[in-house]
C-alpha cells in the first residue's frame, strides 16, 4: 500500500475521536483548552494527489512528507491564531513506545514543540507543533520556513 493510500481509512467501530487541535493547544501552552476554543473549524483546503490539504501548507512540503516511507501523515494544520496553531500529526510506522517517544524528543527542539500521544486504536502518533499560524495579508516567511525545513527534521529524526 503506498502512503497516498494509508493517510485516510474508514473509522473502526471503536472509533475514539482525537482533537488535534486541543491535543497542540495543550502541547504548547502547557494548560488545559479554554471553554472558548473554537474546535473542528473549517479550514481552507486544496486537493492535492486525490486529499485534500490545508491550502497554505505548499505542494512542494507536502511531497517531501508523503516521502518519508516511516512514516503515514495523521494530520496537516495552517492554524488560524493564537490558539489554533500549525502542526504536523503523523504515525511512525514502527510503534515501539521507546522509539515514538525518541523520536518525538528529537523534534522538540526550540520553538518547535513535540509529544507522542495515543490516537485512535491507541495508534501511537507523534505531535509537532509552533506557535506559528498562517496570516491572511501578513508576511508568512516564518510560517513557510518552519514548513519547508519540518520533512527534513522528520526524516532525521525517525532514522
Amino acid at each position: 500500500m503506498d502512503n497516498f493510500s494509508r493517510i485516510f481509512r474508514a473509522k473502526p467501530s471503536n472509533y475514539r475521536l482525537i482533537n488535534y487541535e486541543a491535543e497542540v493547544y495543550k502541547l504548547i501552552y502547557n494548560r488545559q483548552v479554554p471553554h472558548d476554543l473554537e474546535l473542528n473549524y473549517k479550514r481552507p483546503k486544496k486537493l492535492y494527489k486525490g486529499l485534500y490539504w490545508d491550502s497554505m501548507i505548499k505542494d512542494s512540503v507536502i511531497e517531501d512528507l508523503l516521502k518519508i516511507h516511516q512514516i503515514r501523515i495523521t494530520d496537516l494544520n495552517q492554524g488560524r491564531g493564537a490558539k489554533l496553531l500549525t502542526y504536523c500529526v503523523f504515525q511512525p510506522i514502527n510503534q515501539d513506545p521507546d522509539y515514538v517517544q525518541r523520536v518525538a524528543n528529537i523534534l522538540n527542539i526550540g520553538e518547535t514543540k513535540s509529544k507522542s500521544g495515543f490516537g485512535v486504536n491507541n495508534i501511537l502518533l507523534v505531535y509537532v507543533a509552533v506557535k506559528n499560524w498562517y496570516r491572511l495579508d501578513a508576511n508568512n516567511a516564518e510560517f513557510d520556513r518552519w514548513w519547508e525545513i519540518l520533512p527534513s527534521k522528520i526524516q532525521s529524526a525517525v532514522k
